[in-house]
C-alpha cells in the first residue's frame, strides 16, 4: 500500500452503549478531515476544522500516548521518521461518532472513541482523510449529462451547460468540454471530454469509489489532460476504468461514470456523476 508502512489499532473499545450510542447517532456528522503527511515535515492540517485540534509533536510514541490519555475523545497518532528522527504528531478529534480512515486512496480502518496509530512511509508524501463512518456519503449534487448539439461546456458544481464566450463567470467555472469541441475526439478511440479550470480525474480500478478513497489519492494519481474516453466499447475507458474519481474546479470530490443510451445502443457521450459535499457546504 503506497504511503503506508503499518496501521495498528491501539484500542478498539466501542464508544459506550445505550444513551452513548443514541448520542453518537444524533451528533452532527463529521465532514471530511484531511491530514497532509509530507516525507520531510511533520503531519499537518491544511485548513481549520472545528472538531479537530493538534495536541502536539513528540519524540517518542510513549510520550505521545501519555498526552492522548483522555478516553472521552478520539486521538490520531501519526508516527513518522524524518532524517532518521522519530516524530509523532497527535491530533484530538472531538466526536463520539465512528470514523473511517483512508490513506493514499486506500481504506485503512474504522475507529471509534479512542486511539489509532498510523505509521507513515518516510519515502513518499501521503494524504490521510478521515470521514464519518456512520453517515452516508454527503451528496452535494449529481446528474446525468449528454454532450449533444449546442451543449458543449458543463459545470459539474452547478449542474448546468453554458457558453464561456457569452458568460465570463461561467468560463471560470466550467469543468468539462465536449470532446469534438475540445479537439480530443478520435474516430478510432471515441471522445475524450476535456477538463478545464483545474478540474482533474483519477482512475479508480476496484470497487465503488468513496469520498475518503478519492480525496486521499496522492497528487500523482490526478490528471487534467484527459478524462472520459468515449463511445466505443473496445477503448480504454470501458475496458479498464469504467469509473473515475473527479475533483471539480470548486474543489469537490465525486465519481464520474460513462453510461450508454437508455436503449443500450451507442449514442451521444453520456456521463453520470455524483459530487460529495466539501467543508462549508
Amino acid at each position: 500500500m503506497a504511503g503506508l508502512v503499518a496501521s495498528v489499532v491501539t484500542v478498539t473499545a466501542v464508544a459506550g452503549c445505550g444513551d452513548d450510542e443514541r448520542m453518537a447517532a444524533f451528533e452532527e456528522a463529521v465532514m471530511p478531515i484531511v491530514v497532509e503527511i509530507a516525507k520531510e515535515s511533520v503531519a499537518a492540517l491544511p485548513a481549520p476544522y472545528r472538531i479537530v485540534a493538534e495536541v502536539g509533536i513528540y519524540a517518542t510514541e510513549e510520550a505521545a500516548r501519555e498526552q492522548a490519555a483522555d478516553q472521552d475523545a478520539t486521538y490520531l497518532l501519526i508516527n513518522q521518521t524524518i532524517d532518521g528522527t522519530q516524530r509523532v504528531s497527535v491530533f484530538r478529534i472531538d466526536t463520539t461518532r465512528k470514523l473511517r480512515i483512508d490513506m493514499d486512496g486506500r481504506f485503512v480502518t474504522e475507529i471509534e472513541q479512542n486511539r489509532i496509530t498510523i505509521t507513515a512511509d518516510p519515502t513518499v508524501d501521503s494524504t490521510l482523510v478521515i470521514t464519518d463512518a456512520l453517515d452516508s456519503e454527503p451528496v452535494y449534487a449529481g446528474d446525468r449529462l449528454v454532450f449533444d448539439g449546442d451543449d458543449l461546456h458543463y459545470d459539474l458544481d452547478t449542474g448546468r451547460f453554458g457558453d464561456p464566450e457569452q458568460d465570463p463567470e461561467f468560463a471560470a467555472a466550467v469543468d468539462l468540454v465536449e470532446p469534438r469541441f475540445a479537439g480530443t475526439w478520435s474516430s478510432l478511440t471515441g471522445g475524450q471530454a476535456a477538463l478545464r479550470n483545474g478540474a482533474q480525474a483519477a482512475d479508480w480500478d476496484e470497487g465503488t469509489p468513496t469520498l475518503g478513497g478519492c480525496s486521499s489519492l496522492p497528487d500523482s494519481a490526478w490528471n487534467d489532460e484527459e478524462v472520459v474516453q468515449g463511445m466505443f466499447s473496445g477503448n480504454r475507458w470501458r475496458r479498464l476504468f469504467p469509473v473515475y474519481c473527479i475533483r471539480t474546479s470548486d474543489g469537490r470530490y465525486g465519481t464520474l461514470t460513462q453510461r450508454t443510451s437508455v436503449d443500450g445502443e451507442e449514442g451521444p457521450l453520456q456521463l453520470e456523476y455524483v459530487l460529495w459535499k466539501k467543508p462549508g457546504d
